[in-house]
């Protein structure tokens, strides 16, 4: 007798089922090693906060499944800079035990010092310290990625052709601000004739 269940597409398979290769996860969160993230965001001139955040909305979205355009969030840092901090609390607070950063301090902290580029004098110099409140967030993050997959996939660990690029370019910007303000300094100290 046909039941018609030979040919449903909800009936069980036939054969044994093939188990799929296991693939590597990537991390969750951008979070590369202290010293990358330190070199990128001073021979990046501070640009490398862009790729940073951007990375760490598309995990919030990822997460929270919330509807935003993560690149407008990168690219206006400074402004939800405090929403970041607190999304990636809440979301690491799932996983691990720890005391969470405080957050509007460092957001806080991220704002001036990112803002410092635009003050009189030799003052800008202090820019490059935005990095510093990115430091304990980073790390809440690394921490995060490691606790939810011990085997996470370190894409971020080495140095890319890409940062090479990025450093190279800074490090060149760098010397040329650098001579810059070397030259002012010394035309100062020659007295005019």
């Amino acid at each position: 007798m046909d039941t018609g269940l030979e040919s449903s597409p909800y009936r069980a398979p036939d054969g044994a089922i093939e188990e799929q290769p296991a693939t590597r996860a990537r991390p969750f969160f951008l979070a590369p090693p202290t010293l990358k993230l330190v070199v990128m965001m001073v021979f990046t001139l501070g640009w490398y906060a862009i790729w940073w955040f951007y990375r760490a909305w598309r995990a919030v979205k990822q997460h929270e499944r919330r509807r935003f355009n993560p690149a407008w969030r990168s690219i206006f840092g400074i402004f939800y800079a405090y929403a970041c901090f607190r999304a990636i609390n809440r979301i690491a607070a799932d996983g691990t035990r720890e005391k969470r950063a405080p957050a509007g301090l460092l957001a806080i902290a991220y704002v001036v010092l990112a803002l410092s580029v635009l003050l009189p004098g030799p003052l800008w110099l202090l820019s490059p310290l935005s990095v510093l409140p990115l430091l304990p967030m980073n790390a809440r993050a690394r921490r995060y990625n490691q606790f939810v997959n011990a085997d996470v996939y370190r894409d971020e660990d080495g140095i890319t052709a890409w940062n090479w690029l990025a450093i190279t370019v800074g490090g060149a910007c760098w010397a040329i601000l650098l001579l810059g303000i070397l030259i002012y300094f010394l035309s100062t100290l020659v007295p005019a004739a």
